[in-house]
């Protein structure tokens, strides 16, 4: 019995009375619980109204700012909230009554707006650009993807709007510099990258199945980027040979010695600013990139670079020393001319990057006592081949953190003493004499400290 004196039904009953409900009494049932949900999710709308407001803001007080510094903009700070939170409430009857007519409503009203803004302004600043009509309905996107719960979308579009409108100028000035062959380096890459490699068969073909066309091209994208980011970031140096040269050693130090190499044949009163580059700039940033950074993203472990830290250690003292001995020449202004994307030496870097991984691959199979032997004479020709194969044999389990480690000095010391190799066919004596003697000696302090390391653990 209920408190009022009434039975209560039985479960079969009440669920029959309640598909069995007249149309009022279930328009009132629809009614309470399209409530129930409202006062459940209040808090929630509130909050998203709030961020679409933010939103809106971070916009308007941008374009405030411009104003304020002269810049020609009718899309301010009130009129962009209003957007905003015009899109936001769109959004909103969206989700209440479920029909895509208010979206499709919603926009049409923001575009005939936009227009109308357009004409505005096209009648009073003379200029005909669409920035405020597409900015209108960015602004509008923004506030209907907050009601809709995506807010991440529309954080993120906010943020790029807002910073796209602030380095406006800078942007400008930024293509205004460049220049056509930069410009054709830039569609070759693009072409490099997603046009050819995309259509190219992932599977090996050839004698014995050992190229894969569209590994090797892979490696021919990694490099071409490579090549492009160091010449871009190399024009926007404006502190010289010295720290463009650091930049060039990211990728290549054998390309940025043989730069200072030509160099030192034609500029003879500059011999101590190019032995100084010749020992740091084009080692530094080899070990830091193309050695332990390498490593790291293939293998993501740091037990081999643990082994590795003695010769690291050591090769960091002998780059003091070089400072020591030429540190005050080392930021001579010395000019030079690069091509922002040098497709024989992309081509040569990954053939020679490929061709490693292969032998490397076969000789941890097939003979294991040849590997160092493989690694030593691969990295005087590319460093990040011989990092990227020690990386791949460490991550599949054939060789030890220990022996990785050995792999890796081996890597530097071959890479060190091929400056001093490659000095030696300079034809300005003072060059020619101290890279040779500074980088054997250098090899070989590296040497005797990997030796140590790997043989007695120190």
């Amino acid at each position: 019995m209920y408190p009022n004196g009434s039975k209560k039904l039985p479960l079969g009953r009440r669920v029959t009375n309640l598909i069995f409900l007249n149309g009022v009494e279930r328009y009132k049932l629809g009614a309470v619980f399209g409530y129930i949900m409202l006062v459940n999710t209040f808090d929630q709308n509130i909050l998203y109204l709030l961020l679409a407001l933010a939103l809106g803001s971070i916009i308007g007080l941008e374009n405030e700012y411009r104003k304020s510094k002269g810049v020609r903009i009718f899309l301010g700070l009130r009129t962009s909230i209003f957007v905003a939170i015009l899109g936001y409430l769109f959004g909103f009857l969206f989700l209440m009554l479920n029909n895509l007519i208010i979206l499709v409503t919603g926009f049409g009203v923001i575009s005939v707006i936009a227009s109308l803004m357009y004409v505005e302004k096209s009648n009073i600043f003379k200029s005909p650009t669409a920035t405020t009509f597409v900015s209108t309905l960015i602004l509008f996107t923004i506030g209907v993807l907050t009601a809709l719960g995506a807010y991440l979308y529309a954080i993120i579009i906010t943020v790029l709007v807002a910073a796209l409108s602030f380095y406006k100028i800078e942007m400008e000035e930024f293509v205004a510099n460049i220049t056509r062959t930069e410009l054709i380096a830039t569609l070759n890459l693009l072409i490099i990258a997603l046009v050819v490699l995309p259509i190219l068969p992932n599977y090996p073909i050839g004698p014995y199945e050992i190229f894969n066309p569209f590994q090797f091209w892979e490696i021919v994208v990694i490099v071409a980027v490579i090549f492009f980011i160091q010449y871009f970031a190399s024009k926007m140096i404006k502190s010289g040979f010295f720290l463009s040269s650091l930049v060039g050693g990211i990728v290549s130090g054998t390309t940025i010695i043989l730069i200072i190499l030509n160099l030192s044949n034609q500029l003879k009163n500059k011999t101590k600013a190019l032995i100084a580059n010749g020992l740091f700039s084009s080692n530094f940033m080899m070990i830091i990139t193309q050695i332990i950074v390498v490593f790291f993203f293939v293998t993501y472990s740091t037990a081999t670079l643990v082994y590795f830290l003695p010769v690291t250690v050591t090769f960091f003292v002998l780059m003091a020393l070089s400072l020591v001995l030429y540190g005050k020449n080392i930021k001579e202004e010395i000019k030079i001319k690069r091509s922002p994307l040098p497709l024989v030496p992309i081509f040569e870097f990954a053939i020679i990057l490929f061709v490693v991984i292969i032998a490397a691959d076969i000789a941890v199979k097939a003979v294991p006592q040849l590997l160092p032997a493989t690694i030593f004479i691969a990295s005087f020709a590319n460093v990040i081949a011989a990092s990227l194969t020690v990386g791949l044999l460490f991550a599949g389990h054939h060789i030890s953190a220990s022996y990785a480690a050995l792999l890796l000095g081996l890597e530097l010391i071959a890479a060190v003493l091929e400056k001093g190799i490659v000095g030696l066919f300079s034809k300005n004596k003072a060059f020619r004499n101290a890279i040779f003697t500074y980088s054997i000696a250098f090899s070989a302090v590296l040497s005797i400290v990997a030796y140590l390391s790997f043989a007695y653990g120190i």
